[in-house]
């Protein structure tokens, strides 16, 4: 084979690639579709598992905590907590800060009461996780 002849195979097969990739895509698509509707109906996020296939599940992450807008965050904690700044707010703290922080369409300090200027709760997209078996893995490559 020359390098033409190479490249050409080459080209087919990323062509074929990106062909199965926007197909698996689209069964993931459909998946997760599923699940958040069966989250919707039900509150709680499935799982699926299929014998001899897999599983499939469908995770629903917390939303984290952070802060959103440094300067507005660093001079909040300046005013209220200066022994806590070092050139930024200290992280441990901050991290231990929001996370006992209470959410009431913002992040209040619940031993103060005090709303964390420059934090916020951000959501986090649901994701798809699929495993499949790898008995069913070998056996669809064996008959491919």
């Amino acid at each position: 084979m020359n390098v033409a002849d190479l490249l050409a195979e080459l080209l087919t097969v990323e062509v074929e690639l990106a062909r199965l990739s926007a197909r698996r895509d689209d069964m993931r698509a459909v998946l997760k579709a599923e699940g958040l509707r069966q989250a919707d109906d039900s509150g709680a996020a499935p799982s699926w598992r299929v014998k001899g296939l897999g599983a499939v599940a469908l995770v629903m992450p917390e939303p984290s905590r952070r802060v959103v807008d440094e300067p507005l965050f660093g001079s909040w904690v300046r005013c209220h907590y200066p022994e806590k700044l070092i050139s930024v707010p200290n992280p441990t703290w901050t991290s231990d800060l929001l996370a006992k922080a209470v959410w009431d369409f913002c992040l209040v300090n619940p031993d103060t009461g005090e709303v964390i200027e420059g934090a916020a709760e951000v959501p986090r997209a649901p994701y798809l996780t699929v495993r499949l078996e790898k008995a069913a893995k070998d056996e669809a490559a064996a008959a491919s």
